[in-house]
């Protein structure tokens, strides 16, 4: 995957914070054909997260799933490692449509908005493992200061690269670590979108 994308820094007059906490957890099947689809999802920003330095987003990162077969959309946020997770009935097909990340620090808002189209469908009584993936943002344009006024967007200009890991055996770690009870790291079958080298 590699396209350029525009991303918006607005600085405001005034701006509220707020924190919101979360803690890491896994949901636990509700019926026999149930399937857990879990993946790991980090931001890259070697050249500098707009006017920052060089970093990587992998908490607090919004990523949209679209369920086709039944025609919703909704929002999983990423945990510590860029982990994501959701409940599947095992047999619908979805499509990881974007993935959002905003920060709000004294009067300065920073957004990424970046649009995926990743397709799978889950399987019953399995865990799917969507794999590790990586969005680089390489920048290609920074504003000058000409072109900063407040209270108005200024936009960065980055090209984008994407990859995919498969990195089952963290992914499993990950999954006895936060719910050492849960039963999809033992009992459940484990697919990957990603084939193992030397599998057809």
């Amino acid at each position: 995957m590699r396209k350029r994308i525009l991303l918006a820094m607005l600085v405001v007059a005034s701006a509220t914070a707020f924190i919101v906490a979360a803690c890491a957890s896994i949901p636990r099947p509700g019926s026999e054909d149930d399937s857990l689809v879990v993946g790991s999802l980090v931001l890259d920003f070697p050249d500098g997260f707009f006017d920052d330095g060089p970093r990587t987003l992998d908490q607090s990162v919004a990523v949209e799933i679209e369920n086709m077969t039944e025609g919703r959309t909704f929002t999983v946020i990423t945990e510590p490692g860029g982990y994501f997770s959701f409940l599947s009935d095992g047999k619908d097909l979805y499509s990881l449509r974007q993935v959002r990340f905003t920060r709000r620090r004294d009067r300065t808002i920073t957004k990424t908005d970046t649009d995926l189209d990743i397709r799978f469908t889950a399987s019953p009584h399995a865990v799917l493992y969507l794999g590790h993936i990586v969005i680089t943002y390489v920048l290609v344009k920074r504003p000058s200061k000409l072109d900063r006024v407040e209270g108005h967007t200024t936009i960065f200009e980055y090209d984008l690269k994407g990859a995919n890991t498969d990195r089952h055996e963290e992914m499993l770690a990950y999954l006895r670590k936060t719910d050492p009870k849960s039963p999809w790291a033992e009992d459940y079958e484990i697919k990957r979108l990603l084939k193992p080298r030397g599998e057809d």
